[in-house]
């Protein structure tokens, strides 16, 4: 998708307090994701990623994912009121 009329992803997130990531996946650098660490505190809080922060224009995105974070074991944390802007 060409999502490069927005300057990234808006999101709000809590959880146990540990980082975790966002996923971009683009047309251009293949199958290997492009990362962005983000700490889940115990209360929601705003995080924005411009789409520099991956090094992209946001052009050719394929998925944008949300995942956990070394070390190996439980972890949890919520993402709610996601947007493109």
């Amino acid at each position: 998708a060409d999502l490069s009329s927005v300057d990234g992803v808006r999101f709000q997130a809590r959880g146990d307090g540990r980082a975790h990531r966002v996923l971009v996946f683009s047309q251009s650098r293949g199958m290997m994701p492009l990362t962005y660490a983000f700490t889940a505190p115990a209360e929601w809080t705003e995080v924005v990623v411009p789409w520099s922060a991956f090094d992209i224009d946001g052009s050719d995105v394929m998925a944008l994912l949300f995942v956990g974070s070394p070390p190996a074991g439980d972890f949890w944390f919520e993402v709610d009121d996601v947007e493109l802007r």
